[in-house]
């Protein structure tokens, strides 16, 4: 199979739809050719995960959103349909998803967030916005990768100190966010729904 071939035959399995939505599809790292260790699957959230975790009341103007790892958009989407961020940007390593990200937030219609960006970027090297409010992680990498976005977070926070809330779904990495020492737990929760348990955990910067 030719690279064209392989890149049409990896986007029809990307784009590919289930019974409700083409967000719920998972994808292998293998089929991206991004495997890694420390890099997870796609996985979606489930829908109703950040409405969960976060009020809509704790959304102030001025507040930026930023999911890492944002795979095909489903949470950037509920972030920029159900709050008034002042923007939302998904940070998303692989350029199949990405587009189809894209794809569905252009798709989604009227949405309260004027402002709802894709980054095709490693997480990595990602610019941490300024004005950077909200972070959001499925645990999408953890190990280095992870250990690197979080550096990279507390020195956006010495760079421009301000309020932070992170939160973390399946929070592997809790260790590393404590050993920061920049951060205290505001909520940790666990709940089963249907047949998948989801835990969570929220951190505010100190």
């Amino acid at each position: 199979m030719g690279q064209v071939e392989l890149r049409s035959a990896v986007m029809s399995r990307v784009f590919a739809r289930s019974a409700t939505d083409e967000t719920s599809v998972r994808v292998p790292l293998a089929e991206l050719g991004l495997e890694h260790p420390e890099r997870q699957p796609y996985v979606p959230s489930a829908w109703w995960v950040l409405r969960w975790l976060l009020p809509v009341s704790d959304v102030e103007s001025g507040d930026v959103f930023v999911e890492f790892g944002c795979g095909k958009g489903r949470i950037v989407v509920d972030a920029a349909r159900r709050y008034r961020f002042d923007r939302v940007v998904g940070v998303e390593l692989s350029p199949e998803l990405s587009t189809v990200a894209r794809s569905v937030v252009t798709q989604s219609g009227r949405l309260k967030c004027p402002d709802v960006t894709i980054e095709n970027v490693d997480a990595t090297t990602y610019a941490i916005p300024a004005a950077m409010s909200h972070g959001y992680l499925f645990n999408p990498f953890n190990g280095a990768i992870f250990q690197q976005v979080l550096d990279n977070i507390v020195q956006s926070l010495d760079e421009n100190p301000r309020s932070l809330r992170l939160i973390y779904v399946n929070p592997i990495e809790h260790d590393a966010v404590m050993a920061t020492g920049r951060f205290r737990v505001t909520r940790r929760v666990r709940t089963t729904r249907v047949v998948s348990t989801v835990e969570a955990a929220i951190y505010e910067a100190v």
